[in-house]
């Protein structure tokens, strides 16, 4: 098997020092993670662990102080805010990530977000999980071979929340995916891997072995979150189902 295939995306003792106020931070603190193609790895750990400053490296959007990231492909990045210009329609949008308006990539993504004939609509007629299918649909114009999604369904209500996220396991089934959040069942219901965050490296992690698509009610998955100590480490436990 070729190194690409076993280590598509390799994260080597990334470091990453931020001085807000003249006071030092160290948002990452030697943070080294593999990830093999098509696998969806779920990063999660409280508020200011690095987690958003590690994807932002990943994604070349922040320069780490030391350290490698190297992966085969390009990436492409969804925020917890869509982030949509508001003067251009939804096709508008996502033809900013296209060479040509005109490619059937626009109207083939659309339909793969669940968003056929909103192509015209302007963002402020969007729900707020349309908004974000949209950010998506953009994301995935310029066909990324690594998708990372920080935080990408946190400002959702609890119904479209759950809703989207089994749009996003279908939408993401094959892909090489970094996720990172809050939530618990989130993790668990869309990583093949779940890493623990802490201070800027990895503290733990552990491999979720169930099928897919994942039911909240099963048995086995109730009890890999379960057995989550959230309050130990600082994650939220929302089950919504």
């Amino acid at each position: 098997m070729s190194e690409s295939s076993l280590n598509f995306l390799r994260v080597n003792d990334l470091r990453k020092t931020f001085l807000p106020e003249g006071k030092t931070v160290r948002a990452l603190d030697g943070f080294s993670l593999d990830a093999e193609a098509g696998s969806f790895t779920a990063v999660v750990g409280k508020s200011g662990c690095g987690k958003t400053t590690l994807l932002k490296c990943i994604a070349g959007l922040e320069r780490p102080d030391s350290g490698t990231v190297r992966f085969y492909g390009k990436a492409g990045i969804v925020f917890q805010d869509p982030r949509l210009l508001p003067w251009l329609t939804v096709e508008g949008n996502l033809a900013l990530a296209l060479r040509d308006r005109n490619s059937p990539l626009l109207e083939e993504t659309l339909a793969l977000v669940g968003l056929e004939g909103w192509g015209g609509a302007y963002p402020r007629q969007l729900s707020g999980g349309m908004a974000q299918r949209a950010s998506l649909a953009r994301c995935l114009c310029r066909k990324p071979d690594l998708l990372l999604l920080d935080e990408p369904l946190s400002a959702l209500d609890s119904f479209t929340r759950l809703r989207l996220r089994k749009e996003l396991e279908r939408i993401c089934r094959g892909r090489t995916v970094i996720l990172v959040t809050h939530d618990i069942e989130e993790a668990v219901y869309l990583g093949d891997r779940v890493v623990f965050m802490d201070r800027g490296k990895i503290q733990s992690e552990f491999a979720v072995t169930l099928s897919r698509p994942r039911d909240y009610r099963d048995r086995a998955f109730q009890e890999i979150c379960a057995g989550i100590d959230a309050e130990d480490i600082g994650l939220v436990r929302q089950p919504i189902y």
